[in-house]
């Protein structure tokens, strides 16, 4: 994990979940793990926000995220199991997103 003053930059699930606890201000998403983040954009631009917390179970939160995206319910529990439910919570509720695909980033500023 990469940090200076203003952002922390990320290539794990284990540091992203590290940077959310920290309540990192702007966290950036790099490689693998910012393609396998690309459905919360999709969820944080949809219409009908779901209500979902870090208490639901896998499928549920899974099928709530589904239910609003085109987002296939199983690629949801893969993200959830990957990256566990408390972290896309706290990135869905407390951060803003903002995708660069070219080059496989994503930033978090927390809002």
């Amino acid at each position: 994990m990469k940090q200076n003053e203003k952002e922390v930059t990320v290539r794990t699930a284990k540091e992203l979940k590290q940077a959310v606890q920290n309540k990192e201000k702007v966290i950036i998403v790099e490689g693998e793990l910012a393609k396998k983040l690309e459905p919360l954009e999709k969820l944080k631009k949809s219409k009908n926000q779901p209500d979902i917390n870090s208490e639901m179970s896998t499928p549920v939160a899974a099928m709530a995220m589904a239910s609003v995206t085109a987002v296939s319910t199983a690629v949801w529990i893969v993200l959830i199991i990957a990256v566990s439910l408390l972290v896309l919570v706290a990135l869905y509720k407390n951060y803003d997103v903002e995708v660069s695909k070219g080059d496989t980033k994503m930033k978090f500023t927390r809002n």
